[in-house]
């Protein structure tokens, strides 16, 4: 059985943990890690099923319907990273959150490939960022207006 990452009670930020192998991603030029307990499962599917929102962030890329569920997706570039979404392939990988994750459970974080697990040793050698909740704006998910032209 792997071990849980050590979560503090807020479920906000995590911290490495010894004996725990995290899933890593790439993200334009940056990696992201995963703690396993995080993730529900790796989706992949084709750009045409995404679904656009109006009057949301542009963040949200959108929904797709997968497995008789409808899973919000979000540009993990544009929502960590603060950079823009450059182009969206033909297929799109995204992982998709687990439950234990409180407010952003089902949702898709939208990343350009998956490249495997490290180790925390590895994490910490290697720069790579692990995420962590409070990266992803809670205003997310408001609805944004039609700005008003005079």
């Amino acid at each position: 059985m792997i071990p849980e990452p050590q979560i503090q009670p807020s479920m906000a930020e995590i911290q490495p943990d010894r004996g725990v192998r995290y899933i890593l991603t790439q993200v334009g030029e940056q990696k992201l890690a995963f703690p396993p307990a995080w993730v529900n499962e790796v989706m992949q599917f084709e750009q045409v099923r995404i679904l656009q929102l109006p009057f949301y962030s542009p963040t949200i890329l959108g929904v797709v319907h997968h497995q008789g569920e409808v899973v919000p997706l979000v540009s993990a570039q544009a929502a960590i990273f603060a950079g823009q979404t450059q182009y969206m392939p033909e297929t799109i990988t995204a992982v998709r959150l687990s439950q234990s994750i409180g407010e952003l459970a089902g949702t898709g974080l939208v990343v350009d490939r998956v490249l495997g697990s490290v180790s925390a040793e590895q994490l910490s050698a290697t720069g790579t960022r692990l995420i962590q909740l409070q990266d992803i704006s809670s205003q997310l998910w408001q609805p944004q207006r039609w700005s008003s032209q005079s």
